[in-house]
């Protein structure tokens, strides 16, 4: 949440700035109260930036440790995501197999087109409920 924090408002900010200024004056011409001028307006128009930061989120858990290693050190071992764990399997691996390595590269490069393989169809499918049953702009 901290780290993604402004580029989110930032990313927000200028999506919620592309709404036209007509569209809410007439809006509230009409009598809609903030609540309805945002569930009708608002986020059917940024929808778009929603469903983009909800899948960077989803395929964060699978992939990301960049953050974890920023915040729990190079060995923060009570937490982890799967790309954490191959990014530290992998700056400790050894060509060949020894007693102090658990994987070799080949292993780790297969481990990583299995993530691939799994995260893919999982954040296609979210993509598409998502803009299958979200608000539309018409």
């Amino acid at each position: 949440v901290w780290v993604s924090f402004g580029v989110k408002t930032l990313m927000f900010s200028g999506s919620m700035s592309g709404i036209d200024d007509s569209i809410v004056e007439s809006a509230q011409l009409d009598g809609v109260n903030l609540f309805q001028e945002f569930m009708h307006i608002t986020l059917p128009l940024v929808y778009g930036t929603v469903v983009q930061f909800i899948i960077i989120q989803v395929v964060a858990v699978f992939t990301d440790g960049m953050h974890i290693m920023s915040f729990y050190s190079h060995r923060g071992n009570h937490v982890a995501t799967l790309g954490y764990f191959l990014f530290v399997q992998a700056d400790t691996a050894d060509y060949i197999l020894s007693p102090q390595v658990n994987y070799t590269f080949g292993q780790l490069s297969a481990l990583g087109i299995i993530l691939t393989f799994i995260v893919l169809p999982i954040t296609l499918v979210i993509r598409k409920l998502l803009t299958k049953f979200g608000p539309s702009v018409e």
